[in-house]
């Protein structure tokens, strides 16, 4: 039986391969980590490179989400690992997704202020035009930090280093 699949608003399928699949039931339960953590690590080396390519919301959202899951994890499982090395990777995590959070408040907040123009009489629209100008420069600039902070992660083997680290741990 497969998995119920979410459609996007476009009507298109959402690309998510299943995890289920990649457990296997007889496995010891580190393997089973281990299998989890290399599948959500997947997951979020791969949503790493689309704020790289491309300046859209959705693409950061989905970064977001696998930094948060791979955090989780290793939050959850933290005894499993060493923890002088576990924290210079949760670190470089929380590092991340403060830095996206920045980037993508402000495309919530763009997005609500140009829904909400309408509702507004004319006389205010100047201060709200003011506002989202500011909004726009605050996101520019948060989005080239975040941009800066994953080149240097790619300069520095983050990938790799992540990777062993849960592979060699577990």
């Amino acid at each position: 039986m497969s998995s119920p699949v979410r459609l996007k608003k476009s009507g298109r399928r959402a690309a998510r391969p299943p995890l289920r699949r990649a457990i296997d039931p007889r496995e010891s339960l580190s393997q089973g980590l281990k299998t989890v953590l290399r599948v959500r690590l997947k997951r979020l080396f791969k949503s790493m490179e689309g704020p790289l390519e491309k300046d859209d919301p959705e693409t950061l959202h989905r970064m977001r989400v696998s930094l948060r899951r791979v955090q989780a994890l290793l939050r959850l499982f933290r005894d499993c690992f060493p923890q002088k090395e576990l924290r210079i990777h949760t670190k470089d995590l929380r590092l991340l997704i403060r830095m996206s959070g920045r980037v993508r408040e402000n495309d919530l907040f763009l997005a609500t202020a140009d829904s909400h123009r309408s509702t507004l009489p004319p006389e205010e629209h100047i201060a709200l035009d003011l506002l989202i100008a500011r909004k726009i420069r605050e996101r520019r600039e948060a989005r080239k930090a975040l941009r800066s902070e994953l080149k240097s992660l790619r300069k520095n083997r983050f990938k790799g280093r992540l990777s062993r680290f849960v592979a060699d741990s577990l």
